[in-house]
């Protein structure tokens, strides 16, 4: 590598880091202002000057946007697209898992308590943030869908309807959880939830055929 090729790549290596800081800062201000807060204090909370935001974002909103499309890209890495297939066979025990995954990573995040539920303010991010949780909706159904095909889930449930159904309530579930004082134990949180999904799903219920 040329001494060019290695400044350069120190560069957009610092210049990442950089991103990330202020990502981290804005997620803290959001948590700490619900959501009411200016670049000013993002920029004195990462500690850099009150300019700088600016070289990585056009606005406050631009910033916002980025903010969202981070947490949800390591929300969906972490528990969407996975399958489990190394956790279990078996379809329900996968899915408790995808429950526990997510549940830790909202509780691990403190701005998941705004960007389960809803992120209130700017439009744009708003709009990312709703389409962001499409996804998840058309992710839960084709889950459900798969658990009818292994006859776990009854061919009854519309899956189509049930997933936003599922993923909404989850989420609602999650954002209460966190914003009590003190939040509900992570364990009552996961324990609820999949006592709800199992309910819902009518997992182990026998049906007259």
């Amino acid at each position: 590598m040329t001494s060019t090729s290695q400044a350069t790549s120190v560069r957009a290596t610092k210049g990442q880091r950089t991103k990330e800081r202020l990502l981290a800062a804005a997620s803290a201000e959001i948590v700490a202002t619900a959501g009411d807060f200016q670049l000013a204090q993002v920029s004195q909370r990462a500690e850099v000057s009150p300019g700088l935001p600016y070289r990585y974002f056009e606005s406050k909103s631009d910033l916002l946007v980025a903010v969202v499309n981070d947490f949800y890209d390591e929300l969906d890495a972490r528990v969407f697209r996975p399958d489990f297939a190394e956790i279990s066979v078996d379809w329900w025990v996968r899915e408790q898992h995808r429950i526990v995954s997510l549940i830790d990573f909202c509780y691990q995040r403190p701005i998941a308590r705004y960007l389960v539920t809803s992120l209130a303010g700017d439009a744009t991010a708003v709009a990312v943030q709703r389409e962001r949780t499409q996804r998840h909706y058309v992710g839960a159904a084709a889950n459900i869908r798969t658990g009818q095909q292994l006859g776990i889930v009854p061919e009854s449930i519309d899956a189509a309807l049930m997933g936003p159904m599922l993923i909404g309530g989850v989420n609602a579930v999650i954002g209460s959880a966190l914003t009590l004082t003190p939040a509900t134990a992570q364990d009552r949180t996961v324990d609820a939830v999949i006592h709800g999904m199992r309910t819902i799903l009518q997992i182990g219920v026998t049906h007259e055929p």
